[in-house]
């Protein structure tokens, strides 16, 4: 199945272009301190102004009462986290056009998938290169990335209302939780699923723009056709990427909570904490950008199908 060879493909690029998995991880850095870092900071100063964990605490309470007591700031939370949700997916959309700029010329520096020696790992990394398509197509990027998870984010969303109705029309109270249970049960495989389809279809529409400038729109729908014409390979290269990017979740939490366990002098165990925290980081980025490069392979592949039959460069 080609889904393994796009997996192995991926795999080569990754290791070849490892200089990606660095840039993936100061990214994760960044926008942990653009959107995490003002909320520790916030909290840890009104930890140290609080005489004990009561006052700590009935601050917080009082501060979460006067949100919903004003509309005025419950406005102006909504909209800083929307600004700073943009500026987010704005860096991302960066990030990503450039990495994907890479992995298609290393696409293109192995060769055929059917001709591919697994001895050849291309090393086409270029930061003037990566640089380029970050600031060309970060735009392109950013609205497939708005019209994909915005459409996933309506299919996730429809199913509550009939939900909320039966639960709030339900007589009885073991009526009631089998519907809340049975109903969110679904609603969670759902979401599930519309995750990690959307992933997919994200990672093949970003990469046919990046590779052919489609478009937006002409990139989104080339993906969702290369997803119709073959399912199996885009479930099992879903289902295997998944797998590495749980395994890479579960390994790098214990590589975290080992050094945390290490009794040791306060200042090394912080050490300790720090690197381990950044460890994780690493790994978590390196799975998420081997499941970028699988697609990346997969989208390269059928792509050169359809030129070689003569079709031009979108699949529809």
């Amino acid at each position: 199945m080609k889904a393994f060879r796009y997996t192995r493909r991926g795999l080569e690029n990754l290791l070849g272009n490892w200089q990606l998995i660095l840039i993936a991880s100061i990214e994760s850095l960044v926008l942990f301190a653009v959107i995490f870092l003002p909320v520790i900071v916030f909290g840890y100063g009104k930890w140290k102004a609080s005489a004990s964990v009561d006052e700590f605490l009935e601050s917080i309470l009082q501060m979460y009462v006067a949100v919903f007591e004003n509309p005025l700031i419950l406005l102006g939370i909504f909209v800083a986290v929307l600004v700073v949700g943009t500026v987010a997916l704005v860096i991302h959309s960066m990030v990503i056009s450039g990495i994907v700029r890479i992995y298609l010329a290393g696409e293109g520096r192995m060769g055929s998938s059917n001709e591919l020696s697994y001895d050849v790992r291309p090393r086409t990394f270029s930061l003037s290169e990566w640089w380029t398509a970050a600031k060309e197509y970060w735009f392109e990027v950013f609205l497939i990335y708005n019209i994909v998870w915005g459409l996933s984010a309506l299919i996730i969303l429809v199913p509550i209302v009939p939900l909320l109705l039966l639960a709030f029309t339900s007589s009885g109270d073991e009526r009631l939780l089998v519907i809340l249970l049975a109903g969110g049960g679904i609603w969670l495989l759902l979401t599930v699923i519309v995750a990690f389809f959307s992933r997919a279809w994200s990672h093949l529409a970003v990469a046919r723009a990046v590779a052919d400038d489609l478009g937006v729109i002409a990139s989104s729908k080339s993906a969702l056709d290369l997803i119709v014409r073959e399912p199996a390979n885009t479930l099992v290269l879903v289902v295997v990427m998944a797998l590495i990017s749980l395994g890479a979740g579960v390994g790098g939490s214990a590589v975290t909570f080992s050094s945390e366990m290490m009794p040791a002098i306060l200042v090394l165990s912080v050490i300790l904490g720090l690197a381990g925290w950044l460890i994780n980081v690493v790994i978590s980025s390196a799975a998420a950008l081997w499941m970028v490069a699988g697609f990346v392979s997969m989208a390269h592949d059928f792509a050169s199908a359809e030129l070689a039959a003569g079709h031009g460069r979108a699949f529809a």
